[in-house]
């Protein structure tokens, strides 16, 4: 029978920010494997990757969850100041804490939405991610920003006061991250994925409203 073990951790982004983390793993974990990190996307928490979690483990690998700062979860702040320059942060102290648990120095990323882009960030700037694996993950910031949020705010030299998801209101500094950090354009993405030298494997759905397939093949076809 294989007994699996849940336990609750914490950690912290760079400037002390307290991160969540979710371990998952077996009395029958293979000693071999890398252990993964899964990023939930965006206004999504921990919680909603149970099954992905225990299909890992159930296939022998140490599964690390968190929630982002600054987003829906049990971390530090609230989804108000969502930023991607968060969510880096976030990711990286995830994974910087699961090599540090696990005696591991590297883990594979598992990531879907928004956070696929930011994974595609960090697996060029750490030597700790081995490969990338992400779901419908967004390579044109821009363009899925337009789609989500109804208006195209790359260019608005004056922001609404707040932007508006499935009922949560986001403050704009959502859109002055994104400006100010390069995060908007698909030719960013195309840059990061070039300094990529970890494997990266992308899933994508042929009809989703928010990710444009189009942007997906352009970006992996240009950043190989």
């Amino acid at each position: 029978m294989n007994q699996m073990m849940f336990n609750s951790h914490e950690t912290h982004t760079g400037d002390g920010r307290r991160v969540a983390v979710w371990t998952l793993s077996s009395d029958q974990h293979n000693k071999h494997s890398l252990p993964i990190v899964i990023g939930s996307g965006f206004a999504r928490r921990m919680h909603h990757f149970t099954s992905l979690a225990t299909y890992g483990v159930h296939n022998g690998f140490f599964v690390s969850r968190y929630d982002p700062v600054n987003h829906v979860g049990l971390s530090d702040g609230d989804i108000w100041d969502f930023t991607l320059s968060d969510s880096l942060e976030s990711l990286r102290a995830a994974v910087d804490w699961t090599c540090r648990y696990t005696g591991s120095d590297k883990v594979i990323v598992v990531a879907t939405s928004l956070t696929a882009r930011v994974a595609y960030e960090l697996a060029a700037q750490s030597p700790r991610i081995e490969a990338v694996i992400t779901a419908v993950g967004v390579t044109n910031i821009r363009d899925t920003f337009s789609k989500v949020f109804k208006e195209d705010y790359s260019s608005f030299a004056e922001l609404p006061d707040h932007l508006e998801f499935e009922g949560r209101k986001i403050g704009p500094g959502v859109i002055q991250d994104a400006q100010e950090h390069e995060w908007w354009s698909l030719e960013r993405c195309i840059d990061t994925l070039k300094q990529v030298r970890q494997p990266l494997i992308n899933f994508i759905g042929s009809d989703d409203p928010w990710v444009n397939s189009d942007d997906i093949h352009k970006a992996f076809s240009a950043g190989d």
